[in-house]
């Protein structure tokens, strides 16, 4: 999380135009999402290298690029004193709904498996389905942000996606870890301890194999949140997610 690549700052460093119509809305969508997002991390690995280590389709890409645009320009109408008339509202809202059903075609893409078919999946298909579980999450953190208690079947997904990555990698006897990145969103708003406890343990274990410092940094990010989280419920209002924090402390987001 403290390199500069693949990483929520440079997500929300994205140039946001005031938008007015539907037609500037989604101006760019059919545009390749690289133009967004800088997909290399430390190590310099490519975008094609990333697509072929953890199975990172162009859509999903292009649904992370549009989601993180659509937040940014929200957070900017949000402080702006510029007045929208009904027809431009129409058209934003109608832009969240298309884009919350193409998040949702995808992550529906990739079910999880039946228990006797378990063994037929390879890891990146395990790591797939987390990162779209994951994106799911992304959505509604960035463009709905929803109280985190509706998020927790989502939460399960990814812990249940991973646990099965992590098997077949035994399996098939490959030393992980994968991405950090659902770790990272699902971890952000898991409610109970014994979600809290696997994220932490999966990142602390990632960090042993590894030794990459962005790991540790993960959980202190992740553990800022749930504090918050515990702080904000004490008085009824549960406040503090990832996307305060990152940007409150300057952090970085690794997608890979």
């Amino acid at each position: 999380m403290q390199h500069r690549d693949c990483s929520q700052k440079a997500l929300t460093r994205t140039t946001v135009k005031p938008i007015r119509t539907r037609e500037t809305v989604e101006s760019r969508d059919i545009d390749s999402p690289l133009s967004y997002i800088h997909l290399e991390d430390s190590q310099g690995k490519s975008d094609l290298t990333l697509r072929f280590l953890y199975g990172v389709s162009e859509t999903w890409l292009s649904l992370v690029s549009q989601t993180t645009r659509l937040a940014n320009f929200m957070e900017r109408l949000a402080g702006s004193k510029e007045r929208f008339d009904g027809s431009s509202l129409d058209s934003l809202e109608s832009h969240k709904k298309r884009l919350e059903n193409l998040v949702w075609a995808l992550a529906q893409s990739t079910p999880p498996p039946q228990i006797e078919e378990v063994s037929k999946y390879t890891p990146r298909d395990h790591l797939v389905r987390a990162l779209n579980y994951a994106l799911v999450i992304f959505f509604y953190r960035r463009i709905r942000d929803v109280n985190p208690s509706i998020l927790q079947q989502h939460v399960d997904n990814v812990i249940q996606a991973l646990r099965e990555f992590d098997a077949a990698c035994e399996r098939d006897g490959i030393d992980g870890p994968g991405s950090p990145w659902p770790v990272f969103l699902a971890g952000c708003e898991a409610m109970h301890t014994s979600q809290r406890q696997y994220f932490s343990d999966w990142l602390q274990n990632s960090f042993d194999k590894t030794g990459f410092t962005r790991f540790r940094t993960i959980i202190s990010c992740m553990h800022e949140v749930w504090r918050r989280q515990v702080e904000g419920m004490g008085i009824g209002q549960p406040n503090g997610t990832w996307v305060q924090v990152c940007q409150e402390q300057d952090l970085y987001v690794m997608l890979c």
